[in-house]
């Protein structure tokens, strides 16, 4: 704290401060109270709290300098915020040991916009209350804009694991922004409408754990079978994604699986640098029937019954270099296809 004015009442061994103001990390304090007791014996204590208004950016600088910034991996460390917020801090500090400070405090978003990760959709006009002390971070209800909808937030940090629930609704262009993949933002431009969804977000230090399912109904999917889905019509999503703690450079997995219909399997490893982007390894995606991860590079299988062709078995695929190409080349690609990157096995008529 800097720039403190405070009024001191002495009372054998206690002090108690009165009306005090403060900074901490450009918040402006008011209403500062607390007491410095027990200084007659080894252990004497300052109990101080306080509350203020402030930059919202300046409120997470000010989360992330205490204990709870390692707790959580740095989870927040590259956080950024707009717009005001407001403070409410507890600390009892051992005076002889402050390393054993106790923080208990509160963060209120009053309508930000906040931008977790580069990785993550910013949440936009976040409404609700953080609430931090030494051991972590706990959240009872944040509501929030992201990927297109409505989001309500809860969070709790054990053991040093800090785990988001997440319920709320997504519109596919909302997703899109979110998405990586040529292929799945062209079926995104595809599609339209608004479905529900749940999500849990795990943080273990520097790695996320994703699961996040929905039944798609409310969203219509404008693509020719087997793909297409009528607006009214459920279809079961789920999509895993889990970290390799373990491996260096950093590894992980995505499983997404739509009814049975659709299977999508990534390995993923980043490249260099502390905030190293994730790229494929080696992939597949099956549509209409199952297919095994290859051995490099990102293979697409598609087996689909096109109307008055009978049953349609076939594969594109990019491969490693050794691969053998297909015996015949495949039709024209349907408008959607991302034909920069891979042939397809669609007849010509879809």
């Amino acid at each position: 704290m800097t720039g403190v004015e405070t009024d001191l009442n002495v009372k054998g061994d206690e002090i108690d401060i009165v009306g005090g103001q403060a900074s901490v990390y450009g918040v402006r304090l008011t209403r500062v109270s607390g007491r410095i007791s027990q200084l007659s014996t080894r252990d004497p204590h300052l109990a101080i709290s306080g509350q203020g208004d402030g930059q919202l950016s300046n409120l997470v600088g000010y989360v992330n300098a205490s204990p709870v910034s390692e707790m959580v991996g740095g989870f927040l460390d590259t956080a950024k915020a707009t717009g005001p917020g407001r403070l409410q801090i507890k600390l009892d500090i051992p005076l002889n040991h402050a390393v054993d400070t106790e923080v208990d405090g509160s963060v209120f978003f009053q309508g930000n916009d906040v931008v977790l990760r580069t990785d993550l959709t910013p949440l936009s006009a976040v409404s609700g209350r953080l609430d931090f002390n030494q051991h972590g971070i706990r959240i009872a209800g944040i509501n929030a804009g992201f990927v297109g909808g409505q989001a309500h937030i809860e969070a709790d940090t054990k053991d040093g694991v800090l785990t988001f629930q997440i319920a709320g609704s997504a519109t596919p262009q909302g997703l899109r922004r979110q998405i990586d993949s040529t292929l799945v933002r062209r079926l995104l431009d595809n599609a339209r409408g608004l479905a529900r969804y749940a999500a849990t977000l795990i943080v273990r230090g520097p790695s996320l754990e994703l699961h996040v399912s929905s039944d798609l109904t409310g969203v219509a999917i404008d693509l020719p079978d087997p793909l297409g889905k009528p607006v009214s019509d459920a279809l079961a999503l789920r999509v895993d994604l889990v970290p390799n703690p373990a491996a260096t450079p950093v590894r992980d997995s995505v499983h997404v699986t739509a009814g049975s219909l659709v299977e999508v399997q990534l390995e993923r490893l980043a490249d260099p640098g502390p905030e190293g982007a994730m790229h494929i390894d080696r992939g597949v995606i099956s549509i209409g029937s199952p297919a095994a991860l290859p051995e490099t590079g990102l293979l697409v299988q598609v087996t689909a019954a096109a109307p008055g062709h009978g049953p349609l078995a076939a594969v594109a695929s990019k491969r490693h270099p050794r691969s053998r190409a297909p015996a015949r080349p495949p039709p024209p690609c349907p408008t959607w296809w991302p034909r920069t990157s891979m042939s397809c096995g669609f007849p010509a008529s879809a």
